[in-house]
């Protein structure tokens, strides 16, 4: 009885650390990418759905997807390394 609860109390602690490590690394991820879209140019941030006012922190938590309909379709996309 005592080696099953060992075993129980044991797995539900390798299962905390697992969730722990998941989720420092996703948080290391999103923060590595919000550096890296804070250092865009404006005009790429554009391109890639970020609005002017959005906040990057939140843009990256929930993927980048856009929340209004403002500037949706462009007739053209600004690709400035075709130009």
């Amino acid at each position: 009885m005592l080696i099953e609860t060992v075993r129980s109390v044991f797995a539900h602690v390798v299962d905390a650390v697992e969730i722990v490590m998941l989720d420092h690394a996703r948080r290391r991820s999103n923060a590595m990418a919000v550096r890296h879209i804070e250092d865009l140019p404006a005009y790429l941030r554009r391109d890639i759905g970020i609005l002017d006012d959005a906040e990057i922190g939140d843009a990256v938590e929930r993927g980048g997807r856009r929340t209004d309909d403002r500037d949706a379709c462009r007739p053209l996309a600004i690709v400035p390394h075709a130009v």
